[in-house]
């Protein structure tokens, strides 16, 4: 299953900039997440990426961007959740090693409860931004 990231227009700008930072959804296989109406109610959403944190050039291509995958009974609920930031982690290929053994791990996004990030104009203004993954690392 792929999921799009939802990113709203005035969060990332526009122009070539933009153009040109790659927004990927995340694969997220049936057989890593499971079936049925428990992984129907996993939320997911996207990490909050800046562009200064990710930078640019090879050096940050061969840097494997992983989501971290928390539950909702992990995270709880209120208000404590909601001020708590997240970030994506930044592992080096040599970390997560390379081949065969590491295609076949998955990616995953937050799996946040709505009530998590509660709802309203201080949530819309909660900048929500795409993994930037180069497109060799997702294929």
């Amino acid at each position: 299953m792929i999921f799009a990231l939802s990113v709203h227009p005035r969060t990332v700008g526009s122009g070539p900039e933009v153009e040109n930072r790659m927004s990927f959804a995340l694969s997220v296989y049936p057989r890593t997440v499971g079936s049925g109406p428990e992984v129907e109610n996993r939320m997911i959403f996207a990490l909050s990426v800046y562009p200064r944190t990710v930078g640019s050039g090879p050096e940050v291509e061969n840097r494997m961007i992983f989501a971290l995958s928390v539950y909702p009974r992990k995270i709880e609920s209120g208000p404590k959740v909601e001020n708590q930031m997240i970030f994506a982690l930044s592992v080096h290929p040599r970390s997560v090693g390379s081949g065969p053994e590491v295609e076949n791990r998955m990616i995953f996004a937050l799996s946040v409860h709505p009530r998590t990030v509660g709802s309203g104009p201080e949530v819309e203004n909660r900048m929500i931004f795409a993994l930037s993954v180069h497109p060799r690392k997702v294929e």
